[in-house]
């Protein structure tokens, strides 16, 4: 039987813009957007315009997608998904949680994956290529 307080319960949390680092894996937990919202009664009387504010909204996100961090300028933060794409998030409007360092290396660790193999091909045409080069000069002489 296991016992309650044997479970270690590992927990995402919320971290500031400012202690966001270089290879942190963080996933967005909520996205605030801005509009313009009109005033209650406003531009209601003849002559007078309507009065506007914005307004925030603040959203959860359909999916968790983890992201590694690239790079950090704030505002922005240059991330890449698990699929090695790159992109830059505004921390002013989406809120990052840092995923705990074992589990970030885990979901991480198919992009690393491939880029292993994506170098390993690489290296490889590069050596096929030399192998090439090296057979035409030979045959020129």
């Amino acid at each position: 039987m296991v016992i309650a307080s044997e479970i270690e319960v590992q927990t995402v949390r919320a971290v500031a813009p400012e202690d966001v680092r270089e290879g942190d894996v963080v996933v967005v937990l909520h996205e605030i957007d801005q509009i313009l919202g009109r005033v209650g009664g406003s531009g209601e009387t003849p002559g007078t315009l309507p009065e506007f504010k914005v307004v925030r909204a603040r959203s959860m996100p359909h999916f968790l997608r983890p992201l590694r961090v690239l790079a950090v300028a704030l505002p922005v933060v240059l991330v890449e998904d698990a699929d090695g794409e790159e992109s830059l998030v505004d921390v002013r409007l989406k809120e990052l949680g840092r995923l705990p360092p074992a589990m970030g290396v885990r979901v991480m660790r198919r992009l690393d994956e491939r880029r292993l193999d994506e170098r390993r091909r690489e290296e490889a045409a590069q050596r096929a290529a030399e192998k090439t080069d090296a057979v035409s000069c030979e045959g020129a002489d």
